[in-house]
């Protein structure tokens, strides 16, 4: 496995680009403010396994295809890392081949869409940097998920406190627990939980 390092300072600046997709991206209950995403990062963490399979193990231990945003980009990590973990080569063409097999052809944007992931980045170096920054999106997107259930779940008639702060431990823990920082959210927890008492 061929790991990739950043080099010293962001290799371009990382910004949203308008979502080509039906998704409505406004935070629910405001009609400006987005979920946290980045399409940019999501493309050059593909597009960078695309033309080098070398980082897919390097990318694969910072993200999952659920840590996409675009719908496109989701279905090809998921089939990107499936034949990574299954051994298989893959290539620009293999994975379009493997996408028409399994009947996702238009879930992926066509081969148009493609084309265009293969050539939105001119190196496969700064790989790891565009997955650290999907994850990161991905992790504030799960921690805006869990706020809105917790306020629910506070609003909620009948809903006592214990059982509402218990669900939201649950919930935050969940959270923690995906983005594989569950040691940290553990202490911080425990902390909680003191406070409470």
């Amino acid at each position: 496995i061929c790991c990739c390092k950043r080099r010293r300072g962001e290799p371009v600046t990382l910004s949203a680009e308008p979502y080509s997709q039906t998704n409505d991206l406004r935070f629910p209950g405001t009609s400006s403010r987005e979920v946290p995403h980045d399409f940019r990062a999501e493309k050059g963490t593909i597009g960078s396994m695309i033309i080098d399979p070398a980082v897919i193990g390097t990318v694969s231990h910072f993200v999952s295809h659920s840590d996409f945003l675009d719908e496109r980009n989701a279905v090809f990590a998921r089939v990107i890392f499936e034949a990574w973990d299954k051994n298989h080569a893959m290539d620009a063409s293999l994975l379009w081949s493997e996408v028409e097999r399994r009947g996702l052809t238009e879930a992926a944007g066509g081969i148009e869409y493609l084309s265009e992931l293969a050539n939105s980045v001119p190196t496969s170096a700064h790989a790891e940097f565009y997955a650290a920054h999907v994850k990161e999106t991905s992790r504030l997107r799960g921690l805006l998920t869990a706020a809105n259930e917790i306020t629910t779940d506070a609003l909620t008639p009948g809903m006592t406190a214990e059982d509402a702060e218990n669900r939201a431990l649950s919930r935050l823990y969940r959270v923690a627990n995906v983005a594989g920082v569950k040691a940290n959210m553990g202490d911080a927890m425990n902390e909680m939980m003191e406070r409470l008492d």
